[in-house]
């Protein structure tokens, strides 16, 4: 199961922050693109319209980034999480 957390410092910043326990090993690659990056070989192409910084799995990585956590130019900033106890039940 993966945990995330959000504080907030005495200055008023906001960190975040997340866990990824998944029981297999998966490659990893820190990834920039850049905005106006054109992701073609998505289901539905698009253009980024931000700059985004993250991690992505590193397979097909430059063909298909495939982005599990990240932060845009704005600060906005998201993962991806699995729980099993969602994903066992029937």
């Amino acid at each position: 199961m993966c945990t995330g957390i959000g504080l907030v410092s005495q200055q008023g910043h906001p960190f975040w922050g997340r866990t990824q326990d998944f029981e297999q090993h998966f490659e990893y690659a820190g990834v920039k693109i850049p905005r106006g990056y054109e992701f073609t070989a998505a289901f539905t192409p698009f253009i980024a319209e931000q700059n985004v910084m993250g991690i992505a799995w590193a397979k097909d990585l430059h063909q298909s980034p495939v982005l599990l956590d990240g932060i845009n130019d704005y600060g906005i900033c998201g993962g991806s999480f699995i729980s099993i106890i969602f994903s066992s039940m029937q």
